[in-house]
């Protein structure tokens, strides 16, 4: 059985912790998640055979989903002309992991823009502060 291998950088794995997170230039602390990813087309080419000769390659989806704590989404909704989320002029999310106080990686989600206004409000038991995932329309994403 192969041992489980943990990504380090410098013998220490990232974590939470590591994380920083700004939109539009400003840092969000009030932020509980956040999901990025990007899908390519890909078909695969078949020539004299039965496997494929060459592969084609197509249109880059991109896509993203924050979670943020209720306080945090009101802040947001006041920088907003008409208190909307959609409303408010496309921005990048840099999403950083941070070791003594240098960026270890960074990826730059592009041109994001929220593509719903919503709060989200259930009983919590715990005490636990409210929050709400948003989707985003993005861009494209930076992965470097």
């Amino acid at each position: 059985m192969a041992a489980r291998i943990i990504p380090e950088v410098n013998g220490r794995a990232l974590g939470w912790a590591d994380v920083v997170v700004n939109i539009g230039g400003v840092a969000v602390n009030g932020i509980t998640g956040i999901s990025y990813s990007d899908v390519e087309t890909m078909t695969n080419v078949y020539g004299i055979g039965q496997y494929p000769v060459a592969r084609s390659y197509g249109n880059i989806t991109a896509s993203a989903s924050i979670t943020l704590y209720i306080d945090e989404v009101e802040a947001i909704i006041k920088s907003s002309p008409t208190g909307r989320l959609q409303d408010i002029l496309p921005f990048d999310i840099i999403v950083q992991f941070v070791r003594d106080g240098k960026a270890e990686v960074t990826h730059r989600i592009r041109k994001a823009q929220f593509k719903e206004n919503k709060i989200e409000l259930k009983p919590a038991l715990d005490g636990e502060p409210k929050n709400a995932t948003f989707e985003l329309i993005v861009s494209h994403i930076e992965w470097k």
